[in-house]
């Protein structure tokens, strides 16, 4: 788009083609962020809901962890 750009509308004196791209090119833009905020602003809400979701498992996981490594000492023992 920015190549089309430069030879149809500046290499070209096209000032109407400039002012459309250019109208179009910040169009795009502008869809993106809003597209873009709305993105992150849901995957911040999941990426929350994760941690809290681990954060709940935690103990659970540590505890089989630390069985887990107790019995491979005593195993190893023996």
């Amino acid at each position: 788009m920015t190549a089309n750009l430069v030879d149809k509308g500046i290499i070209g004196k096209n000032l109407p083609y400039i002012w459309q791209t250019g109208g179009e090119m910040l169009l795009v833009s502008a869809l993106g962020l809003l597209v873009g905020q709305r993105l992150r602003t849901m995957l911040f809400a999941k990426v929350l809901t994760f941690s809290d979701d681990v954060s709940l498992m935690q103990p659970a996981v540590t505890l089989v962890f630390s069985l887990t490594n107790v019995g491979i000492v005593f195993w190893a023992a023996a």
